[in-house]
């Protein structure tokens, strides 16, 4: 989600920035910057950037599988 939000905000703001509006671009680039640092920040401090997913794989063709798949335990 952040990143589709900063590609769609990066745009507007360029778009800003074309269209003569050089202090709508700035404040907007300082404000943008300003709120990623800060979700940067509480992601890292609340740690929800980092999550142990695990994926368990059934098949009864394994064999046709496991060459297809980087680090998986078929069992």
């Amino acid at each position: 989600m952040t990143t589709a939000a900063t590609i769609l905000v990066e745009a507007a703001i360029g778009m800003a920035a074309g269209g003569g509006l050089y202090g709508v671009a700035v404040y907007s680039t300082g404000l943008v910057l300003f709120g990623l640092i800060v979700i940067g920040w509480a992601a890292d401090r609340l740690n929800l950037k980092r999550r142990i997913m695990v994926f368990r794989i059934t098949t009864s063709h394994a064999n046709n599988v496991a060459p297809k798949c980087n680090n998986c335990w078929l069992g």
